[in-house]
């Protein structure tokens, strides 16, 4: 489910999600642990180029990693644009980065050390982005 908050000249849009024991799970590559971590993949439509934040809200233990054009599940470094831990309050990610409207995006949110809950994804920046949900297979391709 996600949703838009309009504030002056920013836009926040909300895209929220529950990561559980049944979600699929990946050894994230840059975990402390190398142990599996439930994730989440998905697609961005960001349609105004501009600068803009990505981040988690709440209480659950989250990594963010921003890739461009797709995901590869075997090599999580491929494609990577940006990637962050604890930028954000408490123990959120916070990833500030320039978002091409022509260019394709995917956010991967990841638990930490296999973390189970409910988490908001918020991007704020120019333009209302609208939220795919993308199922994982070996690759992960935006359309």
């Amino acid at each position: 489910m996600w949703f838009t908050v309009t504030s002056n000249s920013a836009k926040t849009s909300i895209y929220s999600m529950n990561l559980t024991e049944s979600d699929q799970t990946i050894i994230a590559f840059l975990s402390v642990f190398a142990e599996p971590t439930y994730f989440e993949a998905i697609e961005l439509s960001i349609p105004i180029t501009g600068n803009y934040t990505i981040r988690t809200t709440g209480y659950l233990d989250t990594v963010g990693y921003l890739y461009q054009n797709f995901i590869d599940l075997r090599f999580l470094w491929l494609n990577l644009l940006a990637s962050d831990d604890e930028s954000g309050s408490g123990n959120n990610f916070r990833i500030d980065y320039l978002l091409q409207a022509s260019q394709k995006y995917v956010i991967l949110v990841t638990t930490y050390y296999m973390d189970t809950g409910a988490t908001s994804l918020q991007l704020s920046g120019p333009g209302t982005v609208n939220f795919t949900k993308v199922i994982p297979t070996s690759k992960i391709y935006t359309k």
